[in-house]
């Protein structure tokens, strides 16, 4: 039996720059041994709100090179879906990651834990007919991972998990434009 209260869940006030929630969830994502400053300018030298921030439909995605999954018992279970954004020759715009899809499930808010089966069915449900290349799978979920294959979700396996290194090549793809956000796909995040 814990000893203390559960943890309430704090609502994320938006950063002070932009004034934005989601700005403040990516700072709060890099963030490391609480060096909330590193984080800021991590994120504040690289990434702005309007160029990397797609408003209104999705645009053409010529192939979809993954899934990552963050599988989560007392925190959400979330997955993303990576298309690749075709080039656009009128604009000059080159072909770009476009994080197409979210999937979202909140143990907490739905007050309900689900099983690798009903994780499984739901991502199954949610990937359709999109055929990504590989689904990249959080290392320590090794059961969940087992379900996916046992489904016949083909091409899953271990996320990397060196967190200092992902957060180097996530600030450099956003520098240079790499990736960009839909903003309707995410609907957590829709009201940031």
């Amino acid at each position: 039996m814990p000893r203390r209260a559960a943890a309430q869940v704090r609502r994320i006030e938006p950063d002070s720059l932009h004034r934005s929630r989601l700005v403040q969830q990516v700072i709060n994502k890099v963030m490391l041994d609480g060096k909330k400053s590193t984080a800021e300018g991590i994120v504040y030298d690289c990434f702005s709100e309007e160029r990397h921030i797609l408003r209104g439909p999705l645009p053409p995605v010529i192939r979809i090179p993954g899934v990552g999954i963050d599988v989560g018992t007392v925190n959400p279970t979330a997955a993303l879906m990576l298309g690749i954004q075709a080039p656009d020759r009128e604009k000059g715009t080159p072909a770009r990651l476009v994080f197409m899809r979210e999937y979202r499930h909140d143990s907490k808010k739905a007050l309900a834990q689900k099983t690798d089966a009903e994780l499984s069915r739901d991502i199954r449900a949610w990937v359709g007919h999109d055929r990504p290349q590989w689904i990249a799978v959080d290392p320590s979920a090794a059961s969940f991972k087992l379900q996916l294959f046992r489904d016949g979700l083909p091409n899953v396996m271990d996320a990397p998990n060196a967190v200092l290194d992902g957060i180097r090549l996530m600030a450099s793809r956003l520098r240079v434009m790499l990736y960009k956000l839909q903003m309707w796909t995410a609907p957590h995040l829709s009201g940031l």
